[in-house]
This record gives structure tokens, C-alpha cells and sequence, in this order.
């Protein structure tokens, strides 16, 4: 199968690119390891596969609708 197959199956499977739908679960697993851990928002931005800091901080804010500080400041438990 090729790539546009591959790409016009899962959009029509899942209702978005693959592209969003992986970076929606990578700011899901960042928003986990924002609240539960005291990890450092540039690692968390390693860890779940972004490369690119003002990449990452972007996305973050277009799903979550603030920035992973933010999100960080108002819903961590960890002390």
C-alpha cells in the first residue's frame, strides 16, 4: 500500500490525518507527564516526539488551548 492510500484510509477510518492524530496523542501523553511528574517541559517535549520546542509549544496550545506551563502550573499534583 502506498503513502496517499495508506493516508486517504486511516482519514477516512479514524476522521483526520494521521499527522494530527499523532500529535494529538503525543500532547495527550505531554499533558499526563505535565501533571504527574515534575520531568522538565523540555524533556517531556523529547520524550513524546517533538523536536522542535516552538513546534511542540504551539501544538500544545492549539489542543490543549494554553501553554504546557500553564497547563502545568494549573493542574499538577506533585509536590
Amino acid at each position: 500500500m502506498n503513502r496517499t492510500t495508506l493516508s486517504e484510509k486511516f482519514n477516512r477510518l479514524v476522521g483526520e490525518t494521521i499527522i494530527t492524530y499523532i500529535n494529538k496523542l503525543r500532547v495527550n501523553i505531554a499533558t499526563t507527564l505535565l501533571r504527574d511528574t515534575r520531568v522538565p517541559i523540555s524533556e517531556i517535549m523529547e520524550i513524546v516526539g517533538f523536536n522542535d520546542s516552538s513546534y511542540f509549544f504551539r501544538t500544545f496550545k492549539i489542543y490543549k488551548g494554553q501553554s504546557p506551563k500553564e497547563y502545568r502550573d494549573e493542574y499538577c499534583c506533585v509536590d
